[in-house]
């Protein structure tokens, strides 16, 4: 059976600073609209900060990822690449390095890597001359990859590393 957990007075702020943020940003305020994105990062950061010490609270990873997105799209939109990125890769990194953690349950550190996959996709979406150092993205990317597939296997049901692993075997066989 589903259990439904009531969000903390945290995530209702966070809900309620993003909801406020994204009409500012509808009706283009965008210095209000900035400040609430800022906001939402804020109490975001700091749920998945207590989230890292407690494993508690899954949808932690979800809040961060929400945050730093509004912001990835907010400077985006203001042409801002440089910011845009900047926020995308502290995204990716703060993921990983939960990820990481060995003292995070495992239900945690996969609530992490699930946000990966889009934050990935993002960053293929940057063009080179923005990233200081050329492979700054591929080691990025590469490190989101090894820390997936690391979790995936504790958890045990990792998925084939590259075109030349074994097939999964068909049920229907």
């Amino acid at each position: 059976m589903l259990s439904i957990v009531s969000p903390t007075p945290s995530e209702r702020m966070w809900q309620k600073d993003t909801r406020k943020a994204n009409h500012a940003f509808t009706l283009g305020h965008l210095k209000k609209a900035e400040q609430g994105y800022e906001a939402s990062l804020t109490i975001a950061t700091t749920l998945f900060d207590t989230f890292k010490v407690s494993g508690q609270h899954l949808s932690s990873p979800v809040i961060l990822t929400i945050s730093y997105l509004n912001c990835v799209d907010f400077f985006k939109s203001q042409g801002d690449l440089k910011k845009s990125l900047s926020f995308l890769k502290k995204a990716c990194t703060a993921l990983i390095q939960a990820s990481s953690l060995p003292t995070l349950p495992l239900e945690a550190r996969l609530a992490c890597v699930e946000q990966l996959p889009c934050i990935v996709s993002l960053l293929t979406d940057y063009a080179d001359a923005l990233f200081e150092l050329h492979h700054d993205r591929d080691d990025l990317i590469t490190h989101a990859r090894a820390t997936a597939l690391r979790v995936y296997q504790i958890a045990g049901y990792m998925p084939p590393t590259s075109p030349t692993s074994e097939p999964v075997k068909s049920y229907n066989s």
